[in-house]
């Protein structure tokens, strides 16, 4: 009997799904793609002797096309410039939390290391250090504040929050705040206690 090829193994590996779980049998498929012997060789030794591999290549290429996604976004001119300074916000945040630069003078936004901040925080919370009702006031005044908020959002929002108030001057975050807090408080005594 001929000794297999490691050709010939990954793709034993790849074909068998009861033994090899799906990570492994993707790695392993990815790694005969790039056909690079060394690489598949180590990769197809490793899962027969019983290691879960990771592609980390497919990995990083999934996570860089994200990442221009992403940056994308900041060039259509028809996305909504407080949508965009929302996901530059939020992007901040997550870079400054995990110690990570996405920006610099030269290159604008830096691909690789934005793709590095998806890996480093696809289970990330931000820091929420304000009161719910406080900060979702605080953006609500930001949008019917803003020069460019659409006519319908700004109507259905402000329609919204005066039906939630008896207060003329709706558009300040301390009211709309009062104006959420008592509603939730009505809504909560309506359901029968807190949600």
């Amino acid at each position: 009997m001929a000794k297999k090829t490691i050709k010939q193994r990954a793709e034993a590996i790849i074909a068998d799904a009861k033994r090899y779980d799906v990570s492994t049998r993707e790695a392993i498929s990815n790694s005969l793609k790039r056909d690079t012997a060394a690489d598949l060789a180590v990769c197809v030794e490793r899962a027969e002797d019983g290691e879960t591999i990771f592609d980390l290549v497919g990995e990083q290429a999934k996570l860089e096309i994200a990442a221009q996604f992403i940056i994308d976004l900041f060039v259509v001119e028809e996305v909504p410039n407080f949508l965009k300074l929302a996901v530059e916000s939020t992007l901040d945040g997550a870079a400054e939390s995990a110690g990570v630069t996405i920006w610099n003078e030269q290159e604008g936004y830096i691909l690789r290391a934005m793709a590095d901040l998806f890996a480093m925080t696809r289970e990330l919370t931000l820091d929420k250090k304000d009161s719910s009702a406080e900060t979702l006031a605080a953006h609500i005044a930001a949008i019917l504040e803003h020069p460019e908020t659409p006519d319908a959002l700004y109507n259905d929002i402000a329609e919204r929050i005066t039906d939630m108030s008896s207060h003329v001057d709706f558009q300040t975050p301390e009211m709309i705040e009062r104006s959420l807090v008592a509603y939730a408080g009505r809504e909560s005594c309506r359901k029968g206690g807190a949600r």
